[in-house]
């Protein structure tokens, strides 16, 4: 995974709290280019850094593709 120098962890934590519904889009980028999906389950992991939780369906058709950009 990637660490975005420019945003802070108090930044990050401010751009969550901004997020009235939970809803976001999961995105990586893999060989063939960018793969994504729109998440309901999306939630700050901790307040001391920047983890993230996101809870995808097992039966999720392109769940596979973000999954292995980030192995």
């Amino acid at each position: 995974m990637t660490e975005h120098s420019g945003l802070s962890p108090h930044g990050f934590r401010a751009v969550l709290s901004h997020i009235a519904t939970g809803v976001t889009r999961i995105n990586a980028s893999t060989e063939d280019g960018s793969a994504g999906f729109m998440c309901r389950s999306f939630s700050s992991l901790s307040l001391a850094s920047v983890p993230v939780t996101f809870n995808p369906a097992r039966t999720s058709s392109i769940w596979p593709l973000p999954r292995e950009a980030v192995r």
